[in-house]
């Protein structure tokens, strides 16, 4: 039986990597002016998201709605759950997407996105940020989902070991 679940663990972690990512692209709805017009967006976003909707800033999509807000990322990448509270217009927004197309690649490598996980930081054009990053369809739904996808990710690695040793 073990040498079963070892093979189904394997299959199920090797399928993950073979179709596109697929995350959530969405920006919350007062933001869609400041993506047309702001200066501050364009030193940190790449583009915007597909959608603005009240609806992002829930923290989890709602199932009836979530396929409309669904992108397939360039392979390789991960899903970004980006949420910051806007100092100078005292407002707090979410932009979600596939991190390579929302961030540009400067931010990305300044923050640390590689490192799967939620990662907190100050930043001079928005104030207090958290930046959560995570590579299972759909997990920057809501911001527990992406701190849980690194360590399922890692525990289904360390099921694997040892049930293959």
């Amino acid at each position: 039986m073990n040498g079963l679940a070892a093979i189904a663990l394997l299959l199920a972690v090797a399928s993950s990597s073979t179709h596109a990512l697929k995350c959530y692209s969405c920006g919350s709805a007062r933001l869609k002016e400041d993506f047309k017009a702001n200066p501050e967006f364009k030193g940190v976003f790449d583009r915007r998201p597909l959608n603005f909707t009240d609806q992002c800033d829930n923290d989890l999509i709602e199932v009836g709605e979530a396929q409309k807000y669904l992108e397939s990322c360039p392979k390789g990448d991960s899903c970004l759950r980006f949420t910051f509270r806007h100092t100078a217009k005292d407002y707090e927004a979410v932009v979600r997407g596939c991190t390579q197309r929302i961030l540009l690649e400067d931010v990305a490598d300044l923050v640390g996105v590689e490192e799967l996980g939620c990662h907190e930081f100050m930043e001079e054009a928005f104030g207090k940020a958290q930046l959560c990053t995570c590579k299972i369809d759909g997990c920057n739904g809501n911001n527990a989902a992406s701190v849980l996808s690194a360590s399922l990710f890692a525990t289904l690695l360390v099921a694997l070991s040892i049930a293959m040793s």
